[in-house]
């Protein structure tokens, strides 16, 4: 079945045609010897002016459904990092960096009138500044055959709701003071050992952190002091091996990640029924796990094949059902095997053939289908391709399903 297909009627006003506007400035110096350290300071800045000119017609019959706004985002921040090589003696090596960072961001999102976008009619999300400042050191030793690796990264977050156009009674406009403070520790260890001279074990543990949608949790916040910026931390643990053996290689890794409070966004309830309704934050358990494998054999100079092996499962607990429920295949990628041919006859030719097949996606329970969860078919598919090098350029024909 095909969409339904809607000519957009274009906005009357031509003089607020939508526009997306950047700048970013990078400085850096770097010193070779500072107290028998090698110094690399950092300076830099962005900003963004965006202005949506949107048309919302599905929303309302069909009919014309102007929506507008601006959206003003900027970053400013300062790194310094000290770094030193240690020679340990024998095969030994060390290297470690350490410094501090200092960053700060602004957003501010308003809702313009359709009509005459120079009359502000609310706050998708009121100013909001967040100050954030990092100690990190990453260290890296070298023992022969064996490679370690680790480090530690604190960051403290204080930030604050803004007064720009505060106390106008604009919709979504939200308190002006000082968010909850916040704190954040990461670690990361990694090792890899060549036990033979082509082929490598590894293993590692990273944390990992994100923090998004301060604007939106402060639309129409009474009291920031209850935001809190924390972000959204989680850990991904990994073990695999790679190499090569003969004129084939190799490579087999498994993971899983999981985080206690994911950050993913849902609609607004103070909203519902409206055309537009703003996403707001949302914090929810979530893990995924997996392998992968890959193989290629160079058979010979002109001919090379391979392959592809992909496992993914996950889990996100969902409050309706109190439960953890499994992701979908627009989340996780169901089991799936690639299989392919490179051939290069002479050097101004060269040819793929590629087939891939994806299982079906039965993750969910007929309870979880009749709540609205899908399962998703297997597919087979076939790309061939063929490419001419001629003169300065290339011709390259293909064909798939």
């Amino acid at each position: 079945p095909f969409p339904r297909v809607i000519a957009v009627t274009p906005n009357p006003r031509r003089d607020t045609e939508g526009r997306d506007q950047l700048w970013t400035l990078a400085l850096t110096l770097e010193a070779d010897d500072v107290l028998g350290q090698k110094l690399n300071l950092m300076g830099y800045g962005m900003g963004q002016q965006f202005r949506q000119r949107a048309n919302f017609q599905d929303f309302n019959g069909g009919d014309p459904d102007f929506f507008s706004d601006n959206r003003t985002n900027s970053t400013y921040g300062l790194r310094g990092t000290l770094n030193k090589d240690l020679d340990l003696g024998g095969d030994a090596r060390l290297n470690f960096s350490y410094g501090l960072d200092w960053r700060r961001d602004r957003l501010i999102r308003l809702l313009l009138d359709p009509d005459d976008t120079g009359i502000v009619t609310g706050f998708i999300a009121p100013e909001i500044i967040l100050n954030s400042t990092g100690l990190f050191g990453q260290a890296e030793l070298k023992l022969g055959a064996l490679r370690l690796s680790g480090g530690l990264r604190n960051e403290w977050y204080r930030g604050r709701i803004g007064d720009e156009l505060a106390g106008l009674g604009l919709s979504g406009e939200g308190t002006p003071g000082r968010l909850a403070p916040a704190s954040l520790l990461l670690a990361n260890l990694g090792a890899v050992w060549s036990v033979a001279d082509d082929v490598q074990l590894f293993a590692s543990f990273n944390q990992g952190a994100e923090l998004t949608q301060l604007g939106r949790a402060a639309r129409r916040a009474t009291d920031p002091s209850i935001i809190s910026p924390e972000p959204a931390r989680s850990d991904q643990y990994e073990v695999g091996v790679r190499g090569r053996a003969g004129a084939v290689d190799f490579t087999l890794a498994g993971f899983y990640s999981r985080s206690a409070a994911a950050s993913l966004l849902q609609p607004d309830p103070t909203c519902a029924g409206e055309s537009f309704c703003p996403l707001i934050p949302l914090r929810v358990p979530q893990r995924v796990w997996g392998a992968e494998a890959t193989a290629r054999w160079q058979a010979s100079k002109q001919l090379a094949v391979g392959g592809l092996f992909t496992w993914q499962r996950g889990e996100i607990f969902d409050e309706d059902f109190g439960r953890f429920i499994p992701f979908g295949a627009d989340t996780v990628s169901p089991t799936r095997v690639t299989a392919y041919a490179d051939w290069a006859p002479v050097e101004t030719v060269s040819a793929r053939l590629q087939a891939t097949w994806v299982a079906a996606a039965n993750f969910f329970t007929p309870a979880e289908q009749a709540f609205g969860f899908i399962n998703t078919p297997s597919n087979f598919l076939v790309d061939v391709s063929a490419g001419w090098q001629l003169g300065p350029g290339e011709l390259t024909v293909g064909a798939s399903n």
